[in-house]
């Protein structure tokens, strides 16, 4: 079997000036590049000026697309043989993942077992600021299969250097076997058409090929192809047969089943970078540390403030009174830095248990039930009956036969009845 090595060199420049508005990209740069929304530190490549934090963070416009394609920058790349180097194209950019668009190995067969096609998959992001996420799994389809994964090594600083050799640290999936053609799988299961592992942490490079022990003569009938790739799991549902049919399954699966990278900015702690030009966490943000891979950090909005943190002034306060939808009283509401605070208007308090806004209406009065719950309730005033919570309030008196009518408790007991239960607040 072949294994590749791709070895990259990636020379190091300086990053952008911050810019001074909350902009999701510098100033005088674009943050759409077809579908694709571009936020710094990232920034599409621009001949007037330079819009990323520094090349690795680099993407490349392919306009000649319709709509436009994203692309990382040329020397991180997928491979799926000697000689076949893929740009990156780039599905979403967040505040912690970029996914990228899939690469699929598979081997096929004639009914007598030769081969008649043969891709492998592969990936190389290492010397950058990329690692392989732990949301992706190592999937393999098929009912004849086992996987070999090996790691890309480097020994020679050539970009595009090749290389055939093999590692020690190869990892197999055992093989696909039991597969039930006519059952429905809606799920991924291990080792019955479909399997899946976890991959190694901290991986920036792999070269994956599938293999099979049989060439498929015992199942070529529903079953001519294998496939492997690394792709985000939760993206990945098994379909059974169909599956197996499926003449378009690579197609759909670089489509659907993104690649999942992690990003960070440097390669130490927050605190290493603090007093140094290349901290670029802004105002309203926290840095935090990365400790897996080689070290880093990423920043955030401190809670109740959003937008980009990577731009000056930082992040700015999310007003979350604005909006009747999502305005979190049921009071009044004030927003203040980074957060909000709700208020009741007069004659109204907010409940003991912080959950809803009663008022106790005309004529009626609020009882504190005590007791280890607590509580407040509406209470007719005495001499009067109705309901204390629904507007106009009570009414009239009941000050007849024997009800007593010297106390609100006894009125209370009257009349409490014919309104509805709460939690009151007192006036």
């Amino acid at each position: 079997m072949d294994i590749f090595i791709l070895i990259l060199y990636i020379s190091h420049l300086t990053f952008s000036a911050a810019a001074t508005s909350n902009n999701i990209a510098l100033p005088g740069c674009s943050s759409k590049c077809g579908n694709l929304t571009v936020a710094f530190p990232f920034g599409i490549v621009s001949d007037s000026r330079s819009c990323s934090l520094n090349p690795y963070f680099d993407i490349t416009c392919n306009t000649s697309f319709n709509p436009p394609k994203a692309f990382l920058r040329s020397n991180l790349f997928s491979t799926s043989g000697i000689g076949k180097f893929n740009p990156l194209e780039v599905v979403s950019i967040s505040d912690e993942h970029v996914r990228i668009k899939n690469i699929v190995a598979s081997k096929c067969y004639n009914q007598t077992g030769g081969l008649i096609q043969d891709h492998k998959s592969g990936l190389v992001v290492a010397e950058s600021y990329f690692m392989l996420s732990q949301l992706n799994n190592l999937i393999t389809v098929g009912c004849d299969e086992f996987t070999l994964m090996s790691e890309v090594s480097s020994s020679k600083k050539t970009q595009g250097q090749v290389e055939d050799t093999s590692r020690s640290d190869s990892r197999r999936i055992e093989r696909n076997n039991e597969f039930n053609p006519h059952a429905h799988y809606n799920t991924i299961t291990q080792g019955i058409g479909c399997c899946k592992m976890n991959l190694p942490t901290n991986l920036r490079t792999y070269l994956a090929s599938v293999n099979t022990l049989n060439n498929h003569r015992d199942v070529w009938a529903f079953d001519k192809c294998g496939y492997t790739f690394v792709g985000e799991q939760s993206a990945f549902l098994f379909q059974g047969a169909s599956d197996l049919k499926d003449p378009n399954f690579v197609s759909r699966t670089v489509e659907t089943v993104p690649v999942v990278l992690d990003w960070v900015i440097g390669s130490r702690s927050c605190n290493d970078y603090k007093s140094s030009s290349d901290y670029h966490c802004h105002e309203n943000s926290v840095c935090v540390d990365i400790k897996n891979g080689n070290g880093g950090y990423r920043c955030s909005c401190k809670k109740g403030y959003e937008g980009n943190p990577y731009v000056s002034p930082g992040c700015h306060d999310i007003d979350e009174c604005s909006d009747p939808k999502t305005n979190p009283c049921d009071g009044a509401c004030t927003n203040l830095p980074g957060s909000y605070k709700c208020s009741c208007p007069r004659g109204y308090k907010q409940d003991r248990r912080n959950t809803s806004i009663y008022y106790c209406q005309k004529n009626s009065v609020c009882l504190d039930l005590g007791g280890e719950n607590g509580g407040l309730r509406c209470s007719c005033k005495n001499g009067y009956e109705g309901n204390p919570y629904l507007s106009p309030g009570c009414h009239g008196s009941v000050c007849r036969g024997s009800v007593t009518c010297s106390g609100e408790r006894d009125s209370f007991r009257e009349s409490g009845d014919r309104g509805s239960g709460g939690l009151m607040s007192k006036v």
